[in-house]
């Protein structure tokens, strides 16, 4: 699609030095939508894979990675795999586990801090 942008002789002069300004404006605009927490895909349909933007895509796509971005390896796994039954919410269902165990040994280890902070001198003095 093409869009019309006015610019002035001075921002004209910017644009002019970016080797792809075109580029640089859609980037612009999802950074902008991210910021304002909108909900837009980052990868054009044609270039989505099973109807997810592409894992690895530095502005994170909040329609496909709601529980956030998967890992390079994840990302990999589910690439190498788009010709077999792996389905996009599979990916997103490993994410999402992955984000939970990431939380719950997070609070676990908060919890452990918590409990350390509670123990009084001695303990402290005493422990192995």
């Amino acid at each position: 699609m093409i869009k019309t942008v006015s610019l002035t002789p001075e921002t004209f002069e910017f644009a002019d030095r970016k080797p792809n300004f075109s580029k640089w404006v859609q980037e612009q605009l999802i950074k902008d939508s991210l910021a304002r927490c909108e909900d837009i895909h980052v990868t054009h349909p044609s270039g989505r894979v099973k109807g997810l933007c592409n894992g690895l895509h530095q502005n994170q796509c909040l329609q496909c990675y709601p529980d956030g971005p998967p890992t390079r390896e994840e990302w990999r796994a589910f690439r190498t795999a788009m010709s077999s039954d792996i389905e996009a919410g599979d990916l997103q269902a490993q994410i999402r586990d992955r984000v939970e165990k990431r939380n719950a040994r997070e609070s676990r280890l908060e919890k452990n801090a918590k409990k350390r902070q509670k123990r009084g001198f001695m303990s402290k003095l005493f422990r192995n």
